[in-house]
């Protein structure tokens, strides 16, 4: 399962938490970010966790997902853009597919740098 988080977080960090156990972490400092995790097939519980800078709990979300390996998942994590509430969001590519990044984006999801040809 891929997890893409959006830049509109907040600075603090992000806990996910699958099943009961901490699986991933990272500090959030206003820019994109993205990680991944092998998920057994079968279903699963995800907690996501919004700590701020503190550390302080700021906001918890749960969903569920049913992992195939064969089918690719990835988990949007960002804030709502009126309320500022934490939203996850699961999408799913088609089996065999191959997740790529937006055209006109880096591999860290910042702008590509416009490219010049010479005729």
């Amino acid at each position: 399962m891929a997890i893409q988080l959006d830049s509109n977080l907040p600075q603090g960090s992000i806990r996910v938490v699958v099943d009961g156990g901490q699986r991933w972490t990272t500090t959030l400092d206003g820019s994109e970010k993205t990680g991944s995790l092998t998920l057994a097939k079968g279903p699963h519980q995800v907690i996501v966790t919004l700590l701020n800078a503190a550390g302080e709990v700021k906001e918890t979300r749960t969903t569920r997902l049913d992992a195939d390996p064969a089918v690719g998942h990835t988990l949007k994590v960002r804030l709502s853009r009126f309320r500022r509430n934490l939203e996850l969001e699961t999408t799913v590519s088609k089996p065999g597919a191959r997740a790529t990044a937006p055209e006109g984006s880096t591999k860290n999801g910042a702008p590509a740098k416009p490219t010049t040809t010479k005729p």
